[in-house]
């Protein structure tokens, strides 16, 4: 067995003592055994080395952070105190996931196993030599004439790359040629590349021949031999790691109506079955309850009938949502205390501490709201820069309404890279780009220390409900992705009736519940000025489209900018205002200033970045007032034109010509050189 690392070779006691609970706290199942566990190494992208591990006893998955702080760390020359490997040891008989399969081993392989039509299994378990070849398994018999072992192959794009084998009874990996693991695809994958009306996911590759057999067998007494058999595949890798192979696999698996997983009759089994349907399309999914053990077992004991009510009997992933009060439930309540919550970046640290805690709630709809221009796309572009760097535990998945991928990326990349590209001229970006410095920070924008994306983006160019719901649910279930960015919903929306857009936020609700979280980023209607032409500070129901979006959402987020502030006031023009109207299990009001600096293309606290920079703020600034407040327009007020007599509530503007006056002192700091 191989997962998509080397495996090193030798196997070891298990760690489950060490680590009874998983990394997101749940109870691991007991295991005592002395030589279950395979140690896989990995090398990413920079060549840095690193393990994980998983128990084929227990059938359980260790992390990288756990191999490494267990006793087994001197073992894998991790140093002490550290999560780092800094002697790199040598593993002798370490599995290869080589180059794939040549030609040669392919000859070698099938002039022991029979040749071009394949050795007879004799019953091996009882399953038919149609299957066999129908699957291409290669039989190899010992000197005794009986099973040996058994090949099975491997493919990528529906091409062979390696074999997998089992010796007899268990021994796995031992004998694997070309390149095998969780990279590949499915097994028996290769032989439905079309589609069709239903996918069989089972456990192991015997199970996954009983059940083409039994299904065949049904087709045949339906009087359906002509047609093509049913699609049955299986990990080839194990139950352990079948939510990421299936997950490598989406869009294959959207070709079929109905998609179905059967997994062990075991306590094993059914985590895996409720792992592996959060990675396929919610709407398709079923889970087979099996009668018996496994459907090989049912084979064996001769329960065609009983697996064919089972596989049609197949229920739909949905939850009822009735529960019946019981002490139980305190564990559902420590396990959303306990969730890792989204941390702010340190701009937005005022609207953290707002929280009352470590940052934003998962499974919940949160609203980012403001006017065309403000500035929306540019701080949660600045949330998500964060994410993307600073939370190992999240992914982000971006739904790009208005920029293109391209744009949206080089914009990020501007952050990261501290230099603005749009600014560059168009006949040096390629040769900037192509630095060898510029492609090694690159590499490391696209990449984390493991080597896995750091984002994932869609362009969503259809633009309708339907499509965003498949882009949103492809985000997390093909990505990974637990942070969800639609920039920006209200160009869906308008195109929607109310019904349509109510919806809509039930199926995000509903969506949420999974563990997810999405961020909403919605255009508001253009603020109106008041009688005096001042601009006002808009609120959660100046946005277009259902109220529901704002009404039932977690947290509701306005921001406001006026770039058209008066007197040349650039500070106050690249300062964005933001107000919580609302944020359940917070604090609401007042959420900070934020600053934005177009050179390097970040955001700041605004307070904290004139205290850290104090000569770019002209002598006098005044950071306590703003241009959506009255006193701004004041006498003395950064906005006051300097002749109003300041007799109303408003200042009025005088109808005199204007004279020339001494510049005053914030105008004398703009003219000495200060760079806002």
């Amino acid at each position: 067995m191989s997962e998509d690392g080397l495996f090193i070779g030798e196997h070891q006691y298990c760690i489950t003592k060490e680590f009874p609970n998983t990394p997101n706290g749940s109870k691991r199942r007991p295991c005592t055994s002395s030589d279950g566990l395979a140690i896989y190494e990995h090398t990413n992208a920079d060549g840095k080395v690193w393990f994980d591990a998983t128990c084929f006893s227990c059938r359980q998955k260790f992390e990288m952070e756990e191999v490494h702080s267990s006793s087994l760390s001197g073992f894998l020359g991790v140093g002490e105190g550290t999560l780092d490997i800094i002697e790199k040891k040598v593993f002798e008989n370490k599995a290869s996931k080589k180059e794939k399969i040549t030609k040669e081993e392919v000859k070698t392989l099938w002039n022991k196993t029979g040749g071009q039509s394949g050795q007879s299994g004799k019953g091996y378990r009882g399953l038919s030599d149609w299957v066999l070849k129908f699957y291409g398994h290669r039989i190899e018999y010992d000197g005794q004439g009986d099973v040996k072992a058994v090949y099975y192959p491997e493919s990528v794009d529906n091409k062979l790359v390696g074999y997998k084998s089992r010796h007899l009874p268990k021994k796995f990996g031992y004998g694997n040629l070309g390149r095998t693991g969780v990279s590949s695809q499915l097994s028996g994958q290769h032989k439905f590349p079309d589609g069709g009306k239903y996918c069989l996911i089972v456990a192991g590759e015997e199970d996954k021949c009983a059940a083409q057999d039994m299904l065949r067998a049904y087709q045949k007494k339906k009087g359906l031999d002509d047609y093509d058999p049913y699609a049955v595949v299986s990990p080839t890798t194990g139950e352990p790691s079948a939510p990421k192979q299936v997950r490598q696999q989406y869009e294959w698996f959207d070709k079929f109506d109905i998609i179905i997983i059967g997994m062990d009759n075991d306590d094993v089994g059914r985590e895996a079955a409720e792992e592996i349907a959060k990675v396929l399309p919610s709407d398709k999914t079923k889970i087979a309850r099996w009668s018996g053990k496994d459907p090989n077992q049912m084979l064996l004991d001769g329960k065609k009938e009983q697996f064919w009510s089972d596989f049609f009997g197949a229920k739909d992933v949905i939850d009822t949502g009735v529960y019946n009060a019981t002490h139980e439930m305190v564990d559902d309540v420590i396990d959303v205390l306990t969730t890792p919550r989204i941390p702010l970046p340190p701009f937005a640290a005022k609207l953290q501490s707002m929280t009352k805690g470590d940052g934003l709630f998962t499974r919940s709809i949160y609203s980012f709201i403001g006017d065309t221009s403000v500035g929306k796309s540019t701080h949660i572009d600045a949330w998500i820069f964060y994410w993307m760097f600073n939370l190992k535990q999240h992914k982000v998945g971006i739904v790009s309404v208005e920029a293109t991928t391209g744009e949206w990326v080089a914009g990020m990349l501007s952050t990261y890279l501290e230099n603005n590209l749009w600014w560059i001229p168009q006949d040096e970006i390629k040769d900037y780009m192509n630095t060898p410095e510029v492609k090694e920070k690159i590499n490391h924008f696209f990449y984390n220390e493991f080597g896995e994306s750091r984002f994932a983006i869609v362009d969503d160019r259809e633009g309708t409900v339907k499509s965003l719901e498949k882009c949103i649910e492809r985000l997390e279930r093909q990505y990974g992705c637990t942070i969800i960015v639609i920039d920006v919903l209200t160009d869906i929306l308008r195109v929607e009736d109310n019904e349509s857009q109510a919806k809509h936020f039930n199926w995000q609700s509903n969506f949420v519940k999974g563990g997810a979280t999405i961020f909403n980023i919605l255009h508001t209607r253009k603020p109106p000025s008041d009688r005096k032409g001042k601009p006002t500070f808009p609120n959660e129901f100046d946005v277009y489209g259902n109220s529901i979006f704002v009404q039932k959402a977690a947290g509701n987020f306005i921001i406001a900018r006026n770039k058209e502030a008066p007197n040349g006031d650039t500070i106050e023009q690249n300062t964005t205002y933001l107000r919580v109207p609302k944020l359940r299990k917070g604090l609401t009001g007042d959420g900070g200033a934020w600053y934005y600096d177009g050179d390097t293309r970040k955001v700041y606290d605004r307070e904290q970045y004139f205290k850290d920079n104090p000569e770019k703020l002209p002598v006098g600034y005044d950071l306590t007032v703003n241009s959506f407040d009255r006193a701004y327009y004041e006498e003395g007020g950064r906005g006051w034109d300097g002749v109003s007599d300041n007799k109303s509530s408003y200042t009025q503007r005088k109808s005199q010509p204007k004279v020339e006056e001494p510049l005053d002192s914030f105008n004398l700091e703009l003219d000495n050189g200060v760079v806002l």
